[in-house]
């Protein structure tokens, strides 16, 4: 009998079963949880027992999980849409450890662009690069949809407490109105614009992209609105075209999309810029970081959350919240 049909048999046998009743045992809590840092997963509450936990581990182990996972890791080509790897896990890699893809360890490139994106924000904060006018930033709009959205986004929510930098908006919906209605209480000429995409052709960004350009244009003119663009891209030749300057476009890696962020806790974060102890640190996708780093200093960070406990149990609700819109949509 295949795993697979042992656990349909098991269902059969336990489908009735009430999962108060597993709660006979006392040690089905710590029998039934796992912890990670600050973080707990809690599958006690769940119709799970021993015999059926096992088969599950059985049937991963058949399914080739462990070979699929490290395969991951080893930089295999898992994409196989695409035909390249998958290597989220390399923006997390803060010690450097050779990461080998088609022969080539990415990690020199992977932290280099790390840092580059670290400093242009803190230059953007501290004045050092201000808009074409010479005074700073106040705004900053981030335009991306999906991962290049939805990762910003949470982070942004989760660490509201500690906000201290410029003012930070996103746009993901390609019907007018959204934008529209980001960028029309703004002034274009304090505003920085991020566009992340990875291929620059997504239409709904692309979209947007061009939408926000032209108002910085109208306002600006054309040669000074370039100085109010930053680009998150493989694709320099179009970042460059759409007016992008090379040392304001951030190199996003073709085997690393941006997506939604890791679970918070399991793995050390490549965002030293927050200074947020590892229970609320998160390895973003590069747009993220990059939407942090504008606007959170680790200064502001690391005093408030020690004066104001309350303001960690905020930001573990709001990635929560998120967590639980993500599921939903």
């Amino acid at each position: 009998m295949s795993n697979w049909d042992k656990l349909k048999e098991i269902h059969s046998n336990v489908s009735d079963r009430r999962i108060i009743d597993l709660f006979d045992d006392p040690d089905r809590f710590e029998n039934f949880s796992a912890r990670c840092g600050d973080m707990l997963l809690d599958y006690s509450k769940t119709n799970l027992d021993d015999i059926t936990r096992i088969a599950l581990l059985a049937l991963a182990e058949e399914s080739g999980l462990t070979a699929h996972r490290d395969a991951m890791f080893w930089g295999d080509k898992i994409n196989q849409t695409e035909d390249r790897a998958v290597l989220h896990t390399a923006l997390r890699n803060l010690t450097g450890t050779p990461v080998i893809v088609d022969g080539e360890d990415v990690m020199p490139g992977v932290l280099k662009t790390l840092q580059d994106m670290k400093n242009f924000s803190a230059a953007v904060r501290s004045g050092a690069i201000t808009a074409s006018d010479g005074k700073p930033f106040t705004d900053v709009v981030n335009i991306g949809i999906g991962g290049s959205d939805l990762g910003p986004v949470m982070a942004t929510l989760a660490l509201a407490p500690y906000h201290d930098g410029p003012a930070v908006h996103f746009v993901s919906n390609v019907d007018g109105a959204h934008i529209a209605d980001v960028l029309e209480p703004l002034d274009p000429s304090r505003t920085l614009l991020i566009i992340a995409s990875k291929t620059f052709t997504t239409i709904e960004t692309m979209t947007n992209a061009e939408t926000a350009q032209q108002w910085l244009v109208n306002k600006l003119g054309k040669e000074a609105s370039d100085q109010h663009l930053v680009a998150l891209s493989t694709a320099a030749d179009k970042t460059a075209a759409f007016g992008v300057a090379p040392d304001r476009t951030a190199e996003e890696k073709s085997f690393m999309s941006c997506r939604v962020f890791n679970t918070p806790g399991i793995t050390s974060s490549p965002s030293t810029i927050t200074g947020v102890p590892v229970r609320l640190r998160s390895a973003v996708c590069s747009t993220a970081r990059s939407s942090v780093w504008l606007i959170f200093s680790p200064q502001n960070i690391a005093s408030r959350w020690a004066v104001r406990p309350d303001s960690s149990a905020r930001a573990r609700s709001a990635m929560r919240v998120m967590s639980s819109r993500l599921v939903l949509e």
